[in-house]
């Protein structure tokens, strides 16, 4: 976890191996579904990577944004986004 105090160079990292993008078109949608899984679970390897399930993540992504458009910049803090889906394993 991030602490005020700690300098970049003191942050440990590590490699997490993950399914491979099969295309040229879905990074956006992969690095949103890799951060969601990584919440929930702290991994990223069952990421799910098919056509099919980008496409269904893409329209996830678009009725959460629509669903929360208007709490943008509400004071009372953050709303949940997404629910763990079947995107996931």
């Amino acid at each position: 976890m991030y602490k005020p105090d700690e300098q970049p160079d003191q942050w440990k990292t590590w490699i997490m191996y993950h399914n491979n993008q099969q295309d040229s078109t879905s990074c956006g949608v992969l690095i949103l579904m890799f951060a969601k899984e990584f919440l929930w679970t702290r991994t990223i390897s069952e990421v799910k990577i098919s056509p099919e399930y980008i496409r269904d993540a893409r329209l996830e992504i678009a009725c959460a944004l629509l669903q929360y458009k208007d709490t943008v910049g509400v004071p009372s803090g953050c709303s949940p986004i997404f629910n763990r889906s079947k995107h996931m394993q």
